[in-house]
C-alpha cells in the first residue's frame, strides 16, 4: 500500500540499481529516472544501471497486472548529494548551512588563522577544522602543497610573465564552484579577469589554474588580486 518513497545517497554514488519484485504472476514491470523512457524489468532480477544526477532524481516503477490494463506506479525519489554536502558531513556531521557547517562561516578569524570560509576550504581542499597551512605550491605539473592563491613569477629568456593562481577541484563545474579572479591597484577597484583559466599542474582531485596578471590598473602597477569562490544553486 505505500507507493511514494524517499532515500539519500553520497555524491560519490553515480547510478543505482533496481531490482522490483511483482506480488502476482503475469505482472509486467517498467522503470524510468527523472522522465526517461521506460525499460521493461524482467521480474525480481537487477536492472541496468540508472545513472543519478546531483541532486533529486525521481525514479518511478510502473506495474501493470496480468489483465493488461490495472497499473500501479511506485515513486522513489533519490537525492544525491552534492560534493560539499558530502565534505559537511564529513567534517561536520551535518549537511545544513547554518552555524559552524555554513557556506560562509570562518572558523579562523584571528590574525594567527587563515580567514578562509568553508566553501572556500573545500573548494582548495583543506581540512574546516584546521586553519591552512602555508599557500598553494607547485613543482613542475605536480601540486606539492595546498594553500591559499599566489602570486607566481613565469620567466623564459626573452620575458618575464606575472600569474596568479589558484587550488580548484576536478570536480569544480559539477559541484557549481565558481572561481572569480579580480585585480586591483589601490584595494579599493576591482576589476574582474577575463582571462580562461590556464590549468598549469594536477593530481588525482585538484587542479591548479592560472590567469595573467595586468602589469597596470587605472595608470598604476597592479599590486594585488583575490579570488571569489562561489556556489551556484
Amino acid at each position: 500500500g505505500t507507493t511514494i518513497y524517499s532515500a539519500m545517497r553520497n555524491h560519490t554514488v553515480e547510478a543505482i540499481i533496481v531490482t522490483a519484485t511483482a506480488a502476482s504472476d503475469g505482472a509486467t514491470i517498467r522503470a524510468r529516472i527523472r522522465s526517461g523512457a521506460y525499460a521493461t524489468l524482467a521480474n525480481g532480477v537487477a536492472s541496468p544501471a540508472m545513472p543519478l544526477a546531483e541532486g533529486a532524481n525521481t525514479l518511478e516503477v510502473e506495474v501493470t497486472a496480468a489483465d493488461g490494463s490495472s497499473t500501479q506506479t511506485y515513486l522513489v525519489t533519490v537525492t544525491r548529494r552534492s560534493g560539499v554536502l558530502d565534505w559537511k558531513r564529513e567534517h561536520f556531521n551535518t549537511i545544513a548551512n547554518s552555524g559552524n557547517s555554513a557556506d560562509d562561516f570562518v572558523a579562523f578569524p584571528s590574525p594567527a588563522g587563515d580567514g578562509l570560509t568553508n566553501l572556500e576550504k573545500y573548494a582548495y581542499g583543506l581540512d574546516p577544522n584546521q586553519p591552512a597551512q602555508g599557500t598553494l605550491a607547485v613543482s613542475g605539473n605536480s601540486i606539492t602543497a595546498r594553500g591559499k592563491p599566489v602570486f607566481a613569477v613565469m620567466t623564459s629568456p626573452t620575458s618575464v610573465g606575472m600569474k596568479a593562481r589558484f587550488l580548484r577541484r576536478k570536480t569544480h563545474a559539477s559541484d557549481g564552484l565558481t572561481f572569480t579572479v579580480q585585480f586591483s591597484s589601490d584595494l579599493l577597484s576591482w576589476q574582474t579577469s577575463a582571462a580562461t583559466p590556464a590549468v598549469v599542474a594536477s593530481d588525482a582531485d585538484f587542479e591548479v589554474a592560472e590567469v595573467p596578471y595586468p602589469l597596470f590598473l587605472n595608470g598604476r602597477k597592479t599590486g594585488f588580486f583575490r579570488v571569489n569562490v562561489g556556489l551556484q544553486p
